[in-house]
C-alpha cells in the first residue's frame, strides 16, 4: 500500500482462527484470509501454501505463500537418515505442497493440512506407539 501510495484503512471486529485464518471489517466490509479450498491450484506453484482471500464472503484472491528450503536442509535429513532416523513433516500446508517438499527433500513420510490442535493428537498417536517424537 506504502509503495503505491494506497491509504492505509483501520479494520475493527478482528478474529482470528488458528490454523484457520483471519478476519476484520474494513470499510464496512467483510475481509477474510483463509485456508484456500483443498483443490485450489495456482499454476506454476506446487509447493506453495495457499490462501483465500474473500470479500463479504465472496471469492475476492487467491496468494500463494513459499518459504524457500534452508541450503543446510538436505544435508541435515541425510545426517537424521544417517543416524537411523526416519523424518516425518507434519504441516498446515495443502498436500501437493508437503508432497512436493516431502520428495524434494527424501522425507520418510508427510502428514498435509494437520491444524495446531490435530499436531498435537498427531504426536501423542506417535508416542503412544512408543515412536519419540521431537
Amino acid at each position: 500500500a506504502k509503495e503505491r501510495a494506497l491509504p492505509l484503512l483501520p479494520a475493527t471486529e478482528f478474529t482470528a482462527e488458528p490454523g484457520q485464518g483471519v478476519g476484520a471489517r474494513v470499510s464496512n466490509r467483510l475481509v477474510r484470509i483463509h485456508r484456500a479450498p483443498t483443490l485450489a491450484a495456482l499454476p506454476g506453484h506446487p509447493r506453495a501454501t495457499l490462501v483465500a482471500v474473500t470479500l463479504d464472503d465472496a471469492p475476492a484472491g487467491l496468494i500463494a505463500l513459499q518459504d524457500p528450503l534452508k541450503a543446510a536442509t538436505p544435508a541435515a535429513i541425510a545426517a537424521l537418515h544417517r543416524l537411523g532416523l526416519r523424518v516425518v513433516m507434519v504441516t498446515g500446508d495443502r498436500e501437493a505442497a508437503a508432497r512436493a517438499v516431502a520428495d524434494q527433500l527424501g522425507l520418510d513420510g508427510h502428514h498435509a493440512g494437520v491444524t495446531p490442535a490435530d499436531k498435537q493428537r498427531l504426536v501423542r498417536e506417535h508416542q503412544a506407539r512408543g515412536e519419540v517424537v521431537v
